[in-house]
């Protein structure tokens, strides 16, 4: 039961921006984790490693958040909770980026295209994300960041495709990038 609660309760917290609350939450959750892991199916360890990544990253620590994407992606198969996963890869990919590990970035972005290209389709702003990732890094020095990023950002505004949370989690950070300085 605890585990339903405290899921809930951070992933409205990210979904108002407030994931400074949510990473007291994790905090506790965490706790409780070490206690139950193993009596806890994968299924829902997946889920809550994946909003514990995302947390760390709203608040703009990539480091932390790549250790719950990579305990996902190393510890867990594929088949335990695939729409999951496929985001763990995504959130992966944009770590490497904001980490300026561009060959990684390069390689995630190609692995991803090849793994999941004929059972399940990116979103329209995973693929729109990825799209202007790739554009920077094939010319860091040229390409501005700041740019590529507002262009996206008003792209994005004119299709009005932002419908989930989750694509409302992927706005905020193509805003925080195209405001950037």
């Amino acid at each position: 039961m605890f585990l339903h609660t405290y899921q809930a309760e951070i992933e409205y917290l990210l979904n108002f921006d407030k994931a400074k609350k949510g990473l007291l939450i994790m905090t506790d959750m965490q706790k409780e984790l070490k206690e139950y892991e193993y009596t806890i199916e994968p299924y829902y360890i997946i889920s809550i490693y994946y909003l514990f990544a995302s947390i760390y990253c709203s608040l703009g620590n990539f480091s932390d958040g790549l250790k719950y994407v990579n305990k996902i992606l190393n510890e867990y198969k594929f088949n335990q909770r695939p729409k999951t996963f496929i985001k763990a890869e995504f959130l992966n990919i944009v770590i490497h980026y904001e980490l300026n590990n561009y060959e990684l970035v390069q390689k995630g972005i190609t692995s991803l295209k090849k793994k999941y290209r004929t059972n399940f389709k990116l979103s329209y702003l995973e693929k729109n994300i990825l799209k202007t990732i790739l554009i920077i890094i094939s010319n860091p020095n040229i390409i501005n960041e700041r740019a590529a990023f507002f262009k996206l950002k008003t792209r994005i505004e004119n299709s009005k495709k932002v419908n989930s949370s989750i694509e409302k989690n992927y706005f905020n950070y193509i805003i925080l990038k195209a405001m950037s300085t």
